[in-house]
């Protein structure tokens, strides 16, 4: 069988649009197609773009979604506990979204779905930061090493597409998943952690359920902390961040010790999108206007989350910070009633940050101490760096 030519795009071209993304290059659905008809895995059409865990050999390849939406739906349903996964809606997104790659692994005999990945680039146009999200393993595959191979090759892949930078999640009890995200050709590390809102506890505050007629406030007035907020903080001057490249670049001029170095969300990071350009438009990205000669960036983005259907706003307040007075003046700043009309006339949005280390906690006290309405469900960021040429 004749090899396919690659035509596929570095992870760094530029493509033109009003989101400046680039372009994954696709992994080709069809390139497993077995040459006798008699499902003989050994007649893999190339062997680069096969996997071998203990005996078993296995292919990985990009989604399709007109093929593989049974299969993944059924892989998902087997895997998920009491809970329904999202990964089958959000796979046609990650199939047509030009700054992602999503990618499966498969049981070339019963053409089964065994593993996915999806990889997103984070900072496009230059594609150095990638993002690993929805990682998944059959249930009756687990515990047999495919879980640590199928993560070294989405490395692997994110690696020889450019990435300088590695970035991930896990929940803090999922130690299976720790330990692969330490392993060698793997060797990503903890860098800090954050906590998904109490969705119940939110939903109970004065107005903030769908459900709930009554006029919501800010958290600040919802929890009755403003007074947690001294003079220097609301005095502040917050400018306007005009493009999204505008934001990595205010990101990138910092080092950012004991903080994952992008600006949080659920699950993710805040990352281009229609969602993020909307609320970069309207001016709902903004950073501090620093006077104390430091590099270290104060940050909020509000920005839309549209996973979030029992409260009346879907807008999430993602704050970078690296002291409790920035901190504390991004929350006072996004409260402030001039946002509200670009909010929908919403003003009660909830709270994404990170969470001090494990080995550390809030002020009492604090705002931020204060602003924990959510679960002690700790999530843990990781993240690996290519070394720089002094490192080398």
């Amino acid at each position: 069988m004749q090899k396919p030519t690659d035509n596929r795009l570095n992870i760094g071209q530029k493509r033109k649009s009003r989101s400046d993304r680039v372009d994954f290059p696709p992994i080709d659905p069809d390139l497993f197609v077995l040459d006798d008809g008699k499902n003989d895995e050994s007649t893999i059409s190339d062997t680069n773009m096969a996997i071998q865990v203990n005996d078993k050999k296995y292919v990985f390849r990009s989604y399709s979604e007109m093929k593989d939406f049974d299969n993944l739906k059924e892989m998902c349903e087997k895997s998920s506990e009491n809970e329904t996964d999202h990964l089958p809606r959000s796979a046609s997104k990650y199939e047509k979204d030009p700054m992602c790659e999503f990618l499966v692994l498969e049981e070339p005999i019963t053409r089964k779905l065994v593993a996915t990945g999806n990889l997103r680039v984070v900072d496009p146009p230059r594609g150095n930061s990638v993002w690993i999200e929805d990682i998944r393993v059959s249930e009756k595959l687990k515990r047999r090493g495919i879980g640590t191979v199928w993560m070294k090759e989405l490395c692997k892949r994110a690696k020889e597409r450019g990435a300088r930078e590695i970035l991930s999640c896990t929940n803090d009890a999922n130690y299976a998943m720790k330990v692969i995200f330490g392993k060698k050709g793997i060797e990503m590390v903890p860098v800090s952690r954050f906590r998904l809102p109490d969705w119940t506890t939110l939903g109970k505050l004065p107005g903030w359920s769908i459900s709930d007629e009554r006029k919501p406030q800010n958290i600040l007035k919802a929890l009755r902390i403003e007074n947690f907020i001294n003079e220097t903080s609301r005095s502040g001057t917050w400018n306007a961040i005009k493009t999204y490249d505008e934001l990595q670049t205010v990101l990138r001029s910092s080092t950012y010790d004991g903080k994952i170095g992008h600006v949080p969300a659920m699950m993710n990071l805040i990352i281009s999108s229609d969602d993020v350009l909307d609320s970069i438009e309207k001016g709902l990205v903004r950073k501090l206007e620093k006077t104390d000669n430091t590099d270290s960036p104060a940050i909020f983005a509000l920005v839309k989350d549209r996973s979030i259907v029992r409260l009346k706003s879907q807008y999430v307040c993602s704050i970078v910070s690296y002291n409790k007075d920035d901190f504390d003046a991004a929350v006072w700043e996004a409260c402030q009633p001039r946002y509200v009309p670009l909010l929908g006339g919403i003003p009660s949005f909830m709270c994404m940050f990170e969470q001090p280390h494990p080995t550390e906690s809030f002020e009492t006290g604090s705002l931020q101490y204060s602003l924990q309405v959510q679960t002690d469900n700790d999530f843990i960021y990781f993240r690996w760096e290519a070394k720089s040429d002094k490192q080398t």
